[in-house]
């Protein structure tokens, strides 16, 4: 929701509500909590596609009187407010953390030490496997196969929460790719600020695949500490 006017390319859509019916900020909370109903409205091709006249169909449904809405907007602003403080308390965390580590360590981009090749350290690099016959759900219970999204590591934190359900046959070699406590994941492709986000497996999944898009590290465990490589990479 913009404060002021701004210019957009034909990728995205601005829409103006009848103020006389419904208050902005609602509908702005309503369009956060109904991306499944878009996405299920949107054109089916390569690249998902909701148009302004697909757009205009979909039906929603709010409280008339204003009061109503009013309130509704007052409740979802103090839970958003939570959430935000909640992002911002990670978010020092994780600065806290860098600094931890490099009073510990040094900083490696200044550091005088001798550098030693990652190939040295590592036994293996594994890429992970894809498939297009997934469904854009979360799996269910670890009875199914999954595949992790791309935004499972982003965080730099593992969150096995983050897949799409496989209902296909699995490849011979899927144990290959089958996530496992002490694995290090690292983003070999995303946008720019993402690449090389590295999360440590700290628990059990049973059935769960990383993607080609996410390298599995093995360490020398007599060389490198595998936690020690997570935090290097994610502080550079």
């Amino acid at each position: 929701m913009v404060k002021k006017p701004v210019a957009s390319n034909q990728q995205l859509t601005g829409i103006l509500v009848n103020d006389e019916k419904i208050l902005t900020e609602l509908f702005y909370y309503w369009i956060l909590r109904s991306k499944k109903i878009l996405e299920n409205k949107a054109n089916k091709a390569v690249i998902s596609i909701l148009n302004n006249k697909l757009l205009r169909q979909i039906k929603i449904t709010f409280p008339r009187k204003f009061e109503e809405q009013y309130k509704i907007i007052g409740r979802l602003n103090k839970i958003q407010e939570l959430i935000d403080n909640r992002v911002e308390m990670i978010y020092l965390l994780d600065l806290f953390i860098r600094s931890v580590f490099i009073e510990m360590f040094g900083d490696p981009a200044v550091s005088k030490t001798k550098r030693i090749p990652l190939s040295e350290l590592l036994i293996e690099v594994t890429g992970g496997w894809s498939s297009s016959d997934t469904e854009n759900i979360s799996r269910m219970n670890e009875d199914f196969y999954a595949i992790l999204k791309q935004d499972s590591i982003s965080l730099r934190r593992f969150n096995s929460n983050k897949n799409k359900v496989f209902l296909g046959n699995p490849p011979k070699n899927v144990n290959g790719v089958i996530v496992k406590k002490g694995d290090i994941l690292f983003s070999r492709k995303n946008v720019l600020h993402l690449v090389g986000a590295t999360a440590y497996v700290f628990e059990h999944t049973k059935k769960l695949i990383f993607p080609d898009t996410i390298f599995n590290l093995k360490c020398n465990k007599e060389k490198l500490n595998s936690l020690y490589l997570t935090h290097l990479f994610n502080d550079n």
